[in-house]
């Protein structure tokens, strides 16, 4: 017997007699109704294939699977059990291929034959596989995933030379992925590497697959939301020269990149949140035009990311000291040593008047708290302002605007950025420093 036929029939034999092969299989009962005792049962497991998975196949869909329906006819109830044996042999063989490995098998439970109208009518309980689980139940977070963002040019030019757009956005796309999966909040799906992936599921499914891997296929998770955008960039100038000293003059303002990213709840289509961040070819400091392009497209990453965090998921407290010691539930590259956060106690809901919809709760700003630490889940912190008294598990924590921190002088001063390391050469050109 060839092994992939071995398979079947231990799967069938497994739910047949109850011996639990998978123990977290899913069971569903279905009835189905058909011309002949084939069709009625084809009909019962496309029905339980539509309620595990929520989806109504289509006409042509359902006219493909049932087309072999008459190729085996029983009448009435005068078919011998050997002979409804096989056929149930060959439709378990056919219902795993058609349900792309979804029915793991299934056992009829009552059939009735109508000798007036001719009709069979048929209760099967069907085996489906049980959530594979590796690590957290993914379920436990909203699933979230990248997906494209438009670009309208090709190359950009930064400080005279060229440079391929798609490059920046890959490094952007990237960068988005590592901050939202860091952040722990969601459940982040792959949509990159599709190829690889069903790559492997293939080979899951191949004849020397085992029934425990094969009770693995069919698991892929759909997304809930779904982050996308467009990107528009703009050519950096080389800078101007001072024509008596030969020196590049300081630049206030050099607008690179203008990222527009929604997020859309991908079963509807809503738009959940949509926002806009701007770069600014002066916040950094580079040696090459790489480096410029990597730590633009982090920057952008990491001001998406927090604001996609800031409106769904925020930062908060997870454990407060009587000292002011807070733990804050983010860590990886979410938040950094040396940040100082804002943080809020939250009072009572407030309702839209016109919907009834929770708007948010009231939020009480009670202090400041100085990031010390960063491990890969967690942050550590203290007070910096405020009344370690009023610090409570569950206080939201964000990052605050530049002026406020800024004009509070007893908050510790960060070091100031690195200013830009675009000079004038000695000839009146300009030393770019790459």
């Amino acid at each position: 017997m060839a092994p992939r036929l071995i398979l079947f029939v231990a799967l069938f034999l497994g739910i047949l007699y109850g011996n639990a092969l998978f123990a977290e299989d899913t069971l569903v009962t279905a009835q189905g109704t058909g011309r002949s005792y084939r069709a009625a049962v084809n009909e019962a497991l496309i029905a339980a294939l539509e309620q595990q998975t929520g989806f109504q196949l289509s006409s042509s869909q359902r006219s493909q699977l049932t087309a072999s329906d008459d190729a085996v006819s029983l009448t009435g109830d005068a078919e011998s059990e050997e002979n409804r044996q096989e056929l149930h042999d060959a439709i378990q063989m056919e219902s795993k291929k058609w349900s792309e490995g979804r029915i793991q098998g299934y056992q009829v439970t009552d059939s009735q034959y109508d000798a007036a109208t001719g009709i069979y009518t048929v209760e099967v309980q069907v085996s489906f596989p049980g959530k594979y689980v590796v690590g957290n139940d993914p379920d436990n977070r909203r699933r979230m995933a990248v997906g494209s963002f438009y670009m309208k040019a090709s190359t950009v030019g930064i400080y005279g030379a060229s440079v391929d757009t798609s490059t920046w956005a890959e490094m952007f796309s990237n960068a988005l992925n590592v901050q939202l999966t860091q952040s722990r909040k969601f459940t982040m799906l792959d949509r990159r590497f599709e190829s690889a992936v069903k790559e492997e599921l293939r080979k899951m499914a191949g004849e020397n697959a085992s029934p425990a891997d094969a009770a693995r296929l069919c698991q892929r998770l759909g997304t809930d939301y779904l982050v996308l955008g467009t990107i528009m960039f703009c050519d950096v100038p080389v800078p101007p020269v001072n024509p008596y000293t030969g020196k590049a003059l300081p630049v206030a303002s050099a607008p690179f990149v203008d990222v527009t990213y929604r997020v859309i709840l991908a079963p509807t289509g809503q738009l959940k949140w949509s926002d806009n961040i701007k770069v600014d070819a002066t916040e950094f400091s580079f040696t090459s035009l790489a480096d410029f392009v990597a730590q633009s497209a982090e920057s952008a990453a990491a001001r998406v990311a927090d604001s996609i965090l800031s409106a769904i998921l925020p930062f908060e407290v997870v454990k407060a000291y009587p000292d002011g010691r807070v733990v804050i539930g983010e860590g990886g590259k979410s938040l950094q040593a040396g940040e100082i956060l804002g943080v809020y106690l939250l009072g009572e809901e407030v309702f839209d008047t016109r919907t009834g919809e929770v708007l948010d709760a009231l939020e009480e700003r009670v202090g400041m708290v100085l990031i010390e630490r960063v491990t890969e889940k967690l942050s550590y912190g203290r007070l910096v302002e405020g009344d370690p008294a009023r610090l409570a598990v569950g206080a939201r924590v964000r990052r605050e605007p530049s002026y406020l921190l800024e004009s509070n002088p007893a908050l510790p001063q960060t070091a100031p950025a690195n200013p830009s390391q675009v000079r004038g050469g000695t000839g009146g050109g300009v030393l770019l420093p790459f």
